[in-house]
């Protein structure tokens, strides 16, 4: 049977892939997002504001999953001794630093997408608006 901490691992390790394949979805989110504001004249408002609940569910999901593993290796640092265990969970922990930058690159994106945005439209030049105003309090 698996000792405590290669129980706990298991655990990290899990929860580390959910959180990767979900900074996958995220990542294919902001990839139509950033394609149709290019290709505007293609994309309905309706399919747009879609995409934008889409993301911003993603983005909350991959929060929490961050905090998650963020804490579930914070908690096995403080208590584990093996040095075996310690250095996989020192390789969890890159692992984990590496698609949590992937994920704030990924958001950062959205938001200098969503600025450029707002500036073409504050400059009237947002060939977007097609009679109603575009909500942006939910960003």
């Amino acid at each position: 049977p698996p000792t405590m901490g290669q129980s706990a691992l298991n655990q990290i390790s899990e929860s580390l892939l959910q959180y990767q394949r979900n900074v996958g979805i995220l990542e294919k989110i902001v990839h139509s997002l950033t394609s149709s504001s290019h290709n505007q004249k293609g994309t309905s408002f309706q399919n747009r504001q879609e995409l934008e609940l889409q993301y911003q569910a993603q983005a909350d999901v991959i929060s929490q999953l961050g905090n998650k593993v963020h804490k579930l290796i914070g908690d096995q640092k403080k208590s584990e001794k093996n040095v075996t265990i310690k250095t996989t969970l020192i390789k969890l922990e890159r692992d984990f630093d590496r698609v949590q930058k992937q994920a704030i690159m990924l958001q950062s994106t959205v938001t200098k997408m969503k600025e450029q945005q707002a500036a073409a439209a504050a400059a009237g030049h947002d060939s977007s608006r097609g009679g109603g105003s575009t909500n942006n309090s939910a960003y």
